[in-house]
């Protein structure tokens, strides 16, 4: 790396000059839409600093353009201070003063904050330079905390300020100790004309490197919030061009600003000396004002708040209502609100009365991310139809139409309601649960019955193409997962029946679709079996009757039953409680005629099997997989257990040694088929263990929900034991086929 001292570039002459400085252009260009690499910044600082016969007006202008794309790295400062002050081989006094400016705009984005701290000495006894000292004033008024008022510089200060007629510079400075110590600071030097050192002194700059640095860390895949998660105040990112920065005046002798915390430990040891920051709100976007709140909560703090985003939404309703567009300003509060939000889980009481108006005339678009995520925190204290009338409603208004992306939006949404209201009433004490209101009040039942109403409608007005339905089945699929894991404590609303049976029977159902709404099923067994309170009555007879469809069309093969007749002991009703998926008796011939005309080949199957583990259409191909890899597995094992190849038997139905015959892969595995080729390969499995197989050999794949619903409702289905390679084994043993049946046996106990 190349001296301070020494020029970086060859002095150019005056035919290279143009030359030089339109590669500056060219670099400046370049740093304003990208920024700049801690090696480039380096380089172009020695450039700037060195004797390089470039005039002012191509200095000053790198000066403005070195944005850092990432952390300034100490290096960079040391060596920016390092060229401050006389000497032959310093820059000239207008470039110093650039540079000072430049470690003000930038003091926000260093990689270590203490280094200009480090320096405050260095800095401080600078201040007799008068070309430095305004802008060292303003850089010192930033970095200055109480361990830097010394009674030395307090002097120097003032004896500064009477030299130079009170100097604005050195009064907003002197203004700044007066904060620290305000009893010692005393004089009329303190009453004159100073400057305010609070604000940034570019905004502009200081939007274009937020820009920058947000950019690029969309572009590695970082987290922005990573950076917010720390003790430390948060200084820059694009929520402070609205919402105020913390920064503390006022403090006394036996008190500690938010400023001078920068690490976990000394937030502890200084919590109760910690004082407010002039403009609480600050704390929507800084991660070291939430916690301290958190941990000393105060009225007067949240009524300052409180004042603050109701003057803020106040003037922004009233451009709307006067025709203007929402400004960006308001974009930057609402995320801002929603990252406190989020942090809180509560919803400040100003934000809940600003959507109820703003919700009204809302467009659905503008700041969605922003308005549907502080929407999800609305309180349960309020009644379900006040809710749907001032919440719920408007958002379905503005968001619905006919593509299958502005129902997946809605649904997410619904579920982030309920998740923030599952985490309120879990975190309720358990001697409030006298107080909850009733199931057929609660906010939350009624919320989800009409989720019910809700995803049915959806499904059946989406599209029936594959695409349209595949883009909102997760979203559905997902709230009833939810649902499903909730404890007993919460009111079990189970999924409509109409809604289980498209899932179940639909063209558009995928593996993973089945697979989801078994597990969903199986999760509202274990919490029904997990309560310490019955379940009404209703809700048991209707979770019965969706696991006796799906269980019957799944593993039993007794879909579309037919219905029974009504006796004099029991009503119709009584009688088929279990199942829905009934047809009249005198439609099972027509239906069965009708697919042997469709299938004249498949003479073994029946309309109430069509829908089984082996036959439906999503599981059919993975069927007749494991039939493949048993057959596979079993003239592996007949060759080495008979010295032969396998498939070199005589062909005879005899299976022994008889090696590994594929089935035919047009036709799905039926109970005659399996028997029929499990006799003549030697297969010792019964159709009952062939079926536990397949279960076993979905969960090896990923696709564990069938599985895992049988297991819980089935009693003798065990998935457990070696499984395939068990199965294998007992066929290179030898023997007949002993053993068939036992599978069905078991399952039907």
């Amino acid at each position: 790396m190349p001296s301070a001292t020494s020029p970086v570039l060859p002095v150019p002459g005056k035919a290279e000059r143009p030359r030089a400085e339109q590669h500056i252009r060219r670099i400046c260009s370049i740093a304003y839409e990208h920024g700049l690499s801690d090696e480039h910044l380096d380089s172009l600082i020695d450039i700037v600093i060195g004797s390089n016969g470039l005039n002012q007006t191509i200095l000053d202008n790198l000066i403005n353009h070195l944005y850092p794309a990432s952390k300034v790295s100490d290096g960079v400062i040391y060596k920016v201070v390092a060229s401050l002050g006389h000497g032959s081989s310093k820059p000239s006094a207008q470039v110093q003063v650039g540079l000072v400016r430049w470690l003000t705009w930038t003091h926000n984005v260093l990689n270590d904050r203490r280094t200009l701290s480090r320096l405050y000495g260095t800095l401080f006894n600078m201040l007799d330079l008068i070309s430095l000292r305004k802008p060292l004033c303003h850089l010192l008024a930033i970095i200055t905390r109480r361990k830097h008022v010394k009674p030395f510089r307090i002097q120097m200060l003032l004896e500064l300020s009477r030299n130079f007629s009170y100097e604005p510079a050195l009064g907003g400075l002197l203004r700044v100790y007066k904060d620290y110590y305000p009893d010692i600071i005393l004089g009329s030097v303190t009453y004159g004309r100073a400057l305010n050192f609070s604000l940034h002194p570019n905004q502009e700059w200081q939007t274009r490197l937020i820009a920058i640095q947000e950019s690029r860390r969309a572009l590695k895949r970082e987290d922005v919030q990573t950076e917010q998660s720390g003790f430390k105040v948060f200084r820059g990112g694009i929520q402070t061009t609205v919402v105020p920065e913390v920064h503390t005046s006022h403090a006394n002798e036996k008190s500690t600003t938010l400023e001078e915390v920068d690490n976990v430990e000394d937030l502890i040891n200084k919590l109760d000396k910690l004082e407010l920051p002039n403009q609480v709100v600050s704390v929507l976007h800084d991660p070291l004002l939430q916690k301290y709140l958190s941990l000393r909560p105060s009225e007067s703090s949240s009524k300052r708040i409180h004042h603050w985003l109701v003057t803020f939404f106040e003037e922004e309703l009233e451009s709307i209502q006067e025709g203007q567009k929402a400004s960006e300003r308001l974009g930057i509060v609402l995320d801002s609100i929603l990252s406190y939000t989020q942090y809180t889980k509560t919803l400040l009481p100003a934000c809940e009365r600003f959507l109820e108006l703003y919700l009204a005339n809302w467009d659905g678009v503008q700041f969605r991310d922003a308005i549907l995520g502080l929407t999800a925190y609305v309180p349960l204290s309020r009644s379900f139809e006040d809710l749907q009338t001032h919440f719920f409603d408007p958002i379905e208004t503005a968001i619905l139409d006919s593509s299958p992306v502005s129902k997946t939006i809605l649904l997410e949404f619904y579920t982030s309601v309920l998740h923030s209201w599952a985490v309120h009433l879990l975190s309720q004490p358990s001697s409030s649960s006298s107080s909850t209101p009733a199931t057929t009040t609660n906010p939350f039942t009624q919320l989800t019955k009409h989720l019910n109403t809700l995803c049915l409608s959806l499904y059946e007005s989406t599209s029936p193409t594959t695409f349209s339905l595949q883009q909102i089945l997760p979203s559905i699929l997902t709230l009833y997962i939810f649902l499903s894991t909730l404890p007993p404590s919460i009111p079990i609303t189970l999924p409509p029946t109409q809604l289980t049976h498209l899932l179940l029977f639909h063209h558009s159902s995928s593996l993973s679709t089945l697979s989801q709404l078994c597990t969903i099923l199986k999760n509202y067994k274990l919490t029904l079996e997990s309560s310490s309170k019955p379940a009404p009555r209703q809700t048991i007879t209707t979770f019965n009757s969706l696991v006796a469809d799906t269980v019957n069309c799944l593993w039993r093969s007794r879909a579309f039953q037919p219905q029974p007749q009504p006796n004099q002991n029991q009503t119709q009703q009584n009688q088929s409680k279990d199942q829905n998926i009934i047809v009249l008796p005198s439609l099972l011939l027509p239906l069965q005629s009708y697919l042997h005309q469709r299938h004249p080949h498949a003479a073994s199957l029946d309309i109430q099997s069509l829908f089984s583990l082996t036959i439906h259409p999503v599981f059919a191909r993975l069927s007749k997989e494991c039939m493949d890899e048993l057959l596979l597995l079993r003239g592996a094992s007949s060759s080495e257990g008979d010295g032969g190849v396998a498939g070199s038997g005589s062909g005879s139905g005899s299976g022994s040694g008889s090696g590994a015959i594929p089935h035919p892969p047009s036709q799905p595995v039926t109970q005659a088929s399996f028997t029929s080729l499990a006799e003549r390969s030697g297969l010792r499995l019964s159709w009952g263990e062939f079926r536990v197989e397949v279960l076993r050999f979905l969960k090896r794949r990923g696709v564990g929900g069938v599985g895992d619903l049988v297991t819980a409702v089935m009693r003798g289905v065990d998935l457990g034991g070696g499984g395939v390679a068990a199965a294998a084994a007992a066929a290179a043993e030898g023997g007949g086929g002993g053993g068939g049946g036992g599978g069905e046996r078991r399952e039907d106990r």
